[in-house]
């Protein structure tokens, strides 16, 4: 039994937030190494120490509150973990800048212990946050893709899950049609196998060759200024 199937709900009431953290660590993977759930509310000054334990699979860095990184005024709050240090080395992958973000969805090939520091990276605020790191499994099978449609409101994130046989594909933006308005796209593209689908990340209008049979899972990211703007994407094959 791990720790917190034991004791945690006796412990949890007599720990700091720093030693439930880890806590909920402890109880991110099951004896057989496939679930894991870490979660964890905090206040933007605040920059917490987080150690983590993933096994192989894909994961989902989940913001859950507030429900997108953006003010009304278009504003980025850039939230996720920095000074990430794993063992062994390279074993996530990581921004530019050596962070991770939230919200990514990534790929882990091997057992990985990451040493971060959770919190808003560039800036501090007294914005109250909400994060949740899960492991992600795919539905199976995956249905080939005809025509994909996806339409929302607003700032949101949705993860995909595609199947595509070699073509040409176009993504296509139906609306909004205003540039000023902010940025529709895929990211963090992973392909099933890997390498059958070039770009990590594509936005809304594109157009992609696909040179054999592929699986993508990515997180449709749609980044708005304003609330209340309608979006409608799609994704079609050119026979």
């Amino acid at each position: 039994m791990t720790l917190h199937a034991k004791h945690g709900v006796e412990l949890e009431s007599y720990l700091s937030d720093a030693g439930k953290n880890c806590l909920m660590a402890s109880a991110s993977t099951d004896s057989a190494g496939e679930s894991f759930e870490y979660e964890q509310s905090f206040v933007g000054t605040e920059q917490l120490s987080v150690e983590l334990q993933f096994s192989p699979g894909m994961y989902w860095f989940r913001l859950k509150s507030p429900r997108y990184n953006s003010d009304r005024h278009g504003n980025m709050r850039y939230l996720g973990l920095s000074d990430v240090a794993e063992a062994p080395a390279n074993c996530i992958t990581k921004a530019e800048d050596d962070a991770i973000y939230f919200p990514s969805l990534i790929q882990i090939d091997q057992n990985c212990k990451v040493n971060a520091t959770l919190g808003e990276i560039g800036s501090s605020s007294d914005h109250k946050y909400k994060v949740n790191i899960s492991r992600y499994s795919p539905r199976d099978p995956a249905r080939t893709l005809k025509t994909w449609t996806k339409n929302g409101m607003g700032s949101a994130y949705n993860i995909v899950d595609i199947a595509l046989l070699p073509g040409v594909y176009r993504f296509n933006l139906h609306s909004p049609d205003q540039d000023n308005l902010g940025t529709i796209s895929l990211e963090h593209i992973i392909s099933d196998p890997p390498g059958c689908f070039g770009p990590t990340r594509i936005a809304f209008p594109s157009q992609v060759t696909v040179n054999r049979e592929c699986r993508v899972y990515a997180i449709l990211n749609s980044y708005l200024v304003i609330d209340l703007v309608f979006w409608n994407v799609s994704i079609n094959r050119n026979l």
